[in-house]
């Protein structure tokens, strides 16, 4: 078969069952019963992958016994559970829905189930869905239309439906776009009613039977505002009410769900406080099976009502982000059975009541955030069950209570970020079974109790940023158990005691950014089980240790940036282990041990020791050597057996191009020498070369041809580069070509010409006229012409000139609604304060639509107003036709581009409505 007929054929071979294998696998299907062969075919079509439980509710009212037949189908391995869930292998499932489709090939209404959507628009009046349509499917029993469907593109719905079969027990429908659920007449046998990401406003009138309700989820429907009375769904197990965003009450009727487990309103930031029962109603008290209440992001909730206390089974409360919370009722000391609370940032919130100390089931208490808590209660030491304690950032606390002590099971504690702790009370070394202490920035702590001593069971202790602390106490090396010390940026501190050679336990030591530290004791080498040293930064320290040679378990050793450090001791050569030894920026360093082989090392990170002039023969089975930014300029004849080199990074010089071992092996290149004006053709010979840097090289004004192997181009701020005389045809290469104003059409047209599904980047002040759809801002519509789904994007865009790390998020959508969920992202590199493109391929291969729409989107992880510090311009999409693409080089066919750039997309499976 030819490629075209095989694209074709893709789709087919995709939806349907090879005969054979169905002969094979239908064998077994035969040899079930008739209950079972049902089940089955439930399974195949409607509930793979589902909870096991809720199966058997669906099905509760059918004759199949569920249980039994779950037992007997994975007997015969038609199916598996894994961890109460419904696994079906995707083959099995193409056989179950063979067998419903040849119920009736031609007229799918017919048929048990429904599961394609061609198929279900056509049953459905020719893609649409009348108000009259579910009125001919009166033992419809469960409705399911996944999330962004797109049938056809043209599935719509009239302003209202009129009716849907008593019979139906799931109605689960994403995006369900009325507001209301009238047509619901008699839901007294439905199970579960999901509706994420809804329209709706409000369900219903009145009061429904609901005795068969388990489980309801409006999860992000941000429109709904109430909800019916409940007082009927007295078996409700879940509500789900996930960023329900207009939801300003809950009924007072949620009291009659005795069997609710868990109620989650996250994000229900409408909702205002119980006291006016506009939020909480004092009878959820009711719901004594309430195991689950999670309440983040209601940042209204200024208290929960005092018969909270009465929901004795709850075990997880979550008040995360509700930033009006004061206090919490005395009543909850009665919820004994409570184990986990959350109080993660609630700002407001002021003390903890003194009952907290009566749930003697509590295991872990998050307060971090709580700027406003000002003193724990003594009580505290009376839940001798709690394992976690993280106070992080309760800036307002100034002292522990003494009774922390006994809570003797306590495993964590995290005082990470406390300002106005100066030490910790004598009694923290009470909590024998601490196993982890985190004093991360506590700035102001400047020694360790010595009763820590008796913690014999801590593995790690975190002292990262307390810079007052000047030294550690000596009896650190009797913590037998210590794993990993986190001393990073404890700037005071000049030396390490002797003990840490008694630490014959520690893997972990971190003294990054210990600037004062001026020496490392020569018990280190004591250490036989560390595995981990990190040195970096550690400017003033001058040598290490010759003892350091005994550490050998040692596997990554760290001294970036000792800007000191001048020599490495020989008996370096005994740790055959170290599998990364980094050195970058030690500009002082100027030698390294000779006739040593580290037999285990992977990396070696010498980049910028300028000093360094000899090659660094320390181990032949390096797999990554850096040596950018150093002074050597030749290569040995012996990396010629170095069979495991994977990577080899040289800074460029005049002794390489006549090296030819050399250019065998050199990956990454960096030309410094801002006089070149043109590079050889000795370029194109560095065959495993990936990367070439030639940034700011500010008399080139020409590239040669490249290597094929070339993935990433970077040509920033070459303000005289006018000409390409090269081509890429590595789909995969990254090209930058930032602030490189002077490139001429040609270049230009090579690079908006290159298929490239990375990013490649250009100074425009147009989307070039190649990119048959463009428009002004940051979306376009696409009208589609033939079954090609590969396009190239383009926008235009500019920096305000204050520099952010930036993401590009993108997503497709048909022109009613979304269609595809944001699945693309690309970082943005560098700052740019003139106009510049970024143009990049990609395949979509599940769109249907004949007209998408193309959204772009820039967001910054520390900045809200993205839009005032960059700009989408324009933007432009050209779908790739057949007659565009070259198969050897992937390039657009001579049309000429008057400006180009380039970015990466990809998307998510488009699902599909069942209905059965």
């Amino acid at each position: 078969m030819s490629k075209q007929e095989w694209t074709r054929a893709l789709p087919k071979l995709r939806g349907r069952l090879d005969g054979e294998i169905e002969s094979i696998l239908k064998f077994s299907y035969d040899a079930l019963c008739d209950e079972n062969k049902e089940l089955f075919l439930h399974i195949a079509c409607s509930f793979n992958k589902r909870n096991m439980e809720k199966v058997e509710e669906y099905l509760a009212e059918s004759p199949i016994d569920v249980r039994q037949g779950l037992h007997a189908l994975a007997e015969k391995s038609l199916i598996s559970i894994v961890q109460g869930f419904i696994e079906m292998h995707k083959l099995l499932v193409q056989l179950g829905e063979e067998i419903v489709r040849k119920q009736s090939v031609h007229e799918p209404g017919r048929r048990q189930f429904l599961d394609d959507g061609k198929d279900i628009c056509q049953t459905s009046a020719e893609l649409s869905l009348l108000e009259r349509c579910f009125e001919g499917m009166p033992n419809l029993r469960f409705l399911r239309f996944g999330g962004h469907f797109d049938p056809l593109n043209t599935f719509s719905l009239p302003g209202h439906l009129n009716y849907i079969s008593p019979k139906l027990r799931l109605l689960h429908w994403e995006y369900f776009p009325l507001t209301c659920l009238s047509f619901i007449v008699n839901p007294e046998l439905l199970v579960e009613l999901s509706m994420g990401h809804s329209k709706l406003e409000t369900l219903w009138d009145g009061i429904k039977l609901l005795r068969n309700l388990k489980w309801m989820d409006f999860s992000y429907s941000g429109n709904l505002k109430e909800l019916p009375n409940l007082s009927t769904a007295t078996n409700l197990k879940e509500l789900i009410l996930q960023e329900c965003t207009s939801l300003v009450k809950l009924p007072f009727s949620i009291g009659n769900a005795t069997n609710l487990q868990k109620l989650n309103l996250v994000g229900c930031t409408s909702l205002v406080g119980c006291t006016s029962l506009v939020e909480l109603p004092s009878s959820i008290g009711n719901a004594t099976n309430l195991q689950k209440l999670v309440l983040t992001r209601c940042t209204s909730l200024v208290e929960l009502p005092s018969s909270i206390g009465n929901a004795t089974n709850l075990q997880k409360l979550v008040l995360i982000g509700c930033t009006s919370l004061v206090e919490l009722p005395s009543s909850i000391g009665d919820a004994t059975n409570l184990q986990k609370l959350y109080l993660t940032k609630c700002t407001s919130l002021v003390k903890l009541p003194f009952s907290i100390g009566n749930t003697t089931n509590l295991q872990r208490l998050n307060l971090a955030g709580c700027t406003s808590l000002v003193e724990l209660p003594s009580s505290i030491g009376n839940a001798t069950n709690l394992q976690s304690l993280d106070l992080t950032k309760c800036t307002s606390l100034v002292k522990l209570p003494l009774s922390i002590g006994n809570a003797t099971n306590l495993q964590k504690l995290d005082l990470t970020g406390w300002t106005s702790l100066v030490e910790l009370p004598s009694s923290i070394g009470n909590a024998t079974n601490l196993q982890q202490l985190d004093l991360g920035d506590f700035s102001n702590l400047v020694d360790v109790p010595l009763s820590i001593e008796n913690a014999t069971y801590l593995k790690k202790i975190n002292l990262s940023g307390c810079t007052s602390l000047a030294e550690l106490p000596s009896f650190i090396g009797s913590v037998m158990n210590i794993q990993k010390l986190d001393l990073r940026g404890c700037t005071s501190l000049v030396e390490l005691p002797s003990s840490i050679g008694s630490a014959t336990n520690l893997q972990i030591l971190n003294l990054r950014d210990c600037s004062n530290l001026v020496k490392i004791p020569s018990s280190i080498g004591n250490a036989t089980n560390l595995k981990t040293l990190i040195l970096s930064g550690c400017t003033n320290l001058a040598e290490l240790p010759s003892s350091i040679g005994n550490a050998t378990s040692l596997q990554l050793l760290n001294l970036s940036h000792c800007s000191s450090l001048v020599v490495l001791p020989s008996s370096v050569g005994n740790l055959h282990k170290l599998s990364k030894l980094n050195l970058h920026g030690c500009f002082r360093l100027e030698v390294l041990p000779t006739k040593i082989n580290l037999e285990s090392l992977i990396t070696l990170d010498l980049t910028d020791c300028c000093l360094l002039t000899s090659f660094p023969e320390i181990s032949t089975n390096i797999q990554h050597l850096f040596l950018k930014g150093t002074s050597i300029e030749e290569v040995p004849w012996s990396i010629r057996s170095w069979s495991r080199l994977k990577e080899l990074h040289m800074s460029y010089s005049e002794n390489l191009k006549d090296l030819p071992h050399a250019l065998d092996s050199i990956t990454y290149l960096q030309l410094t020498k801002k006089e070149i004006q043109e590079l050889g053709p000795w370029i194109k010979r560095f065959r495993r070369l990936r990367g070439l840097v030639l940034n700011d090289m500010q008399k080139l004004v020409s590239l040669p041809e490249l290597p094929d192997s070339l993935m990433f181009l970077d040509a920033e701020n070459c303000e005289s580069l006018e000409r390409l005389d090269c081509s890429f045809r590595n789909p995969d290469t990254r090209l930058n070509f930032l602030n490189c104003f002077k490139l001429n059409q040609e270049a230009r047209d090579l690079i908006s010409q290159t298929s490239n599904r990375e990013v490649a980047a250009l100074p425009g002040r147009l989307v070039p006229a190649c990119f048959t759809y463009r428009a002004s801002g940051s979306s376009v519509t696409v009208k589609l012409s033939g079954t090609s789904t590969k396009f190239r994007a383009c926008i235009r865009l500019v920096n305000m000139g204050v520099w952010e790390e930036v993401t590009l998020y993108c997503n497709v959508m048909s022109n009613q609604n979304a269609l595809k969920t944001c699945t693309t992202r690309k970082h943005i590199p560098e700052p740019v304060c003139s106009e510049h493109l970024y143009i990049f391929d990609f395949e979509e291969e599940e769109v249907t639509s004949t007209e998408i729409i193309f959204e772009f989107k820039l967001t910054a992880p520390h900045i809200e107003t993205i839009n005032d510090i960059w700009e989408i311009k324009e933007c432009g999409i050209l779908q790739l036709l057949d007659h565009h693409l070259d198969e050897d080089s992937g390039s657009v066919d001579q049309e000429t581009c008057e400006d180009s750039g380039s970015l990466d997309l990809t998307s998510r499976v488009t699902k599909r409505p069942r209905l059965c």
